[in-house]
């Protein structure tokens, strides 16, 4: 499973491999989704949310805000998560794989800080 950090306009985004530990994390978050009421995700400049792609199950994940996407061969489906509890994990995630600095512009564009 890789998770990308779209936060750059024209430069690569850093990306990672998550970790066993991650994935199990990250399909709970999945798990956990049960409103479809999600609404279209921002082309914004800047920070644009989290790229999951998880290839044993043919999906692709875009988690921004409270809004997640999930695309797979069979179509996509918009899903509401309103506390943003899996931005929040993938947030938590990235801590460990990304710069100090680069944490803290992520922090600052979640509104955390």
């Amino acid at each position: 499973m890789r998770v990308e950090l779209d936060i750059f306009s024209g430069r690569p985004n850093p990306a990672w491999e998550a970790t066993p530990e991650e994935e199990a994390a990250i399909r709970a978050q999945v798990a956990l989704l049960t409103d479809r009421s999600g609404t279209e995700l921002s082309d914004r400049l800047g920070y644009r949310g989290f790229v999951v792609t998880d290839e044993p199950h043919g999906r692709t994940i875009r988690v921004q805000g409270p809004v997640v996407e999930v695309r797979a061969a069979s179509g996509w489906t918009g899903w509401a998560d309103p506390g943003r509890s899996f931005e929040s994990t993938l947030a938590a995630i990235a801590r460990s794989h990304i710069s100090p600095e680069l944490y803290e512009l992520l922090i600052r564009e979640l509104g955390c800080a």
